[in-house]
């Protein structure tokens, strides 16, 4: 499939690995990543759940309540922030094979075809724009 993509070099960041071999040792670690993030976010959501269920039956305050979750809380954002931010997923699609490019307009990672699809709808909105003056 060929992507028509206009990659700006002097802005965007394309990573591309041909070689079959090294792809496939890519794309598992990019699984190993996600997997054990995804697992650690699990944890805590378990253990957000279990506080909750403390402040329920023990009858604790709900400013203590929150002292106790906000924690998890940052812990479970943070992970996830890191996550979206990383190569390891694209942005838009969720894909975790293939190459990125990094889209420095929004400072975030995209696979080739998201890509695409994201720099035609600027064209897009672009050309309208300038219809309009």
């Amino acid at each position: 499939m060929a992507y028509n993509a206009i990659f700006h070099p002097e802005k965007d960041r394309k990573i591309t690995v041909k070689r079959p071999s090294l792809q496939k040792i890519r794309n598992e670690l990019r699984k190993l990543l996600f997997k054990r993030i995804n697992n650690k976010i699990l944890q805590l959501l378990a253990l957000k759940q279990e506080r909750r269920e403390l402040y329920y039956t023990r009858n604790i305050s709900e400013e203590k309540y929150f002292e106790i979750i906000k924690p998890i809380q940052t812990k479970i954002q943070q992970l996830m922030k890191s996550l979206d931010e990383s190569i390891v997923l694209c942005h838009t699609c969720g894909d975790l094979e293939g190459n990125r490019i990094y889209r420095n307009k929004d400072k975030t990672w995209y696979c080739l075809r998201c890509y695409e699809i994201l720099e035609r709808s600027d064209r897009k909105e672009f050309e309208a724009l300038t219809r309009l003056d």
